[in-house]
């Protein structure tokens, strides 16, 4: 009988230790990379493997609008506009911020505040757990 206890005590350890090191939701910090200094609009792209998600965001960035769609469960696109530089540009609530290597940002495209199509290239978007 003694042994039992034990054994069940033993289970029950582990399945609290494993309860506390799973996934923790929230948001993480998206921080865009660009090598121009007026930029007035982005569109890109977040994308995660299942079983992470990626729901609703936010713009991080003074002045700054966010308009986001939902793909899949594991996918958003959107377009941030107004005076965006390199540095925190938007949050995006996730299933999972201990992992933010496993939601990729891709610029699709890039345009200054004078509407001028600058396209992707130099640009990059990485993400970041919340300070």
């Amino acid at each position: 009988m003694t042994g039992l206890r034990v054994l069940l005590g033993l289970g029950l350890a582990a399945s609290l230790a494993s309860c506390a090191s799973g996934p923790v939701a929230g948001d993480l910090t998206f921080t865009l990379h660009t090598p121009n200094a007026d930029d007035g609009a982005i569109a890109f792209r977040v994308a995660t493997s299942a079983p992470q998600t990626i729901g609703g965001g936010t713009a991080l960035c003074t002045g700054c609008r966010i308009f986001l769609v939902s793909v899949a469960d594991t996918e958003v696109s959107g377009i941030v506009t107004g005076p965006l530089r390199s540095g925190a540009i938007f949050s995006l609530t996730v299933s999972d911020t201990r992992t933010p290597s496993a939601y990729t940002g891709t610029v699709l495209d890039a345009a200054s505040g004078t509407f001028v199509e600058r396209g992707p290239a130099g640009y990059h978007i990485t993400a970041s757990q919340d300070p």
